[in-house]
């Protein structure tokens, strides 16, 4: 009897370890397109107080801060040239500021000194360019413009 549980034993443990299969990412498609594009700035509140966590049972305050949205409603985004144009709120300032990018890719690359996305950052040029990549391994430099 042991030995029939020592060879089925053995029968599994040879079986789970065959080589693994490996996904076949291009059937995702193309997905290195932009949705929208928004103009976030940061906003400090030395009002409000995040008091969750404790030390010595003495409260721990850490000031709050919050993303604002600075631009007027959504990006117009061109598909075939690939180009997201961003209207700014009026007399809202670039100097520190930085972008939200919505896509459905899985990686986005500051191209040609562009700051990185969701950082914080001066944007004075206006202009930017991004590299999406999908999961197909296909690839698209956009140019985020800001009006």
């Amino acid at each position: 009897m042991k030995k029939y549980i020592i060879f089925i034993a053995s029968f599994i443990l040879f079986l789970s370890c065959e080589p693994r299969i490996e996904m076949d990412m291009s059937q995702w498609g193309d997905h290195a397109y932009i949705d929208n594009v928004e103009i976030i700035k940061l906003e400090t509140d030395d009002e409000a107080k995040l008091q969750e966590y404790y030390t010595n049972e003495t409260p721990l305050a850490v000031t709050g801060v919050r993303h604002i949205i600075i631009t007027n409603g959504t990006a117009k985004i061109d598909s075939v040239n690939f180009v997201a144009t961003v209207k700014l709120k009026a007399g809202e300032n670039l100097q520190y500021a930085g972008f939200k990018i919505y896509h459905k890719g899985t990686k986005v690359e500051p191209v040609n000194g562009s700051p990185k996305a969701g950082i914080v950052s001066d944007l004075s040029a206006k202009s930017f360019t991004y590299r999406l990549k999908s999961a197909d391994k296909s690839q698209h430099d956009w140019t985020i413009i800001i009006e």
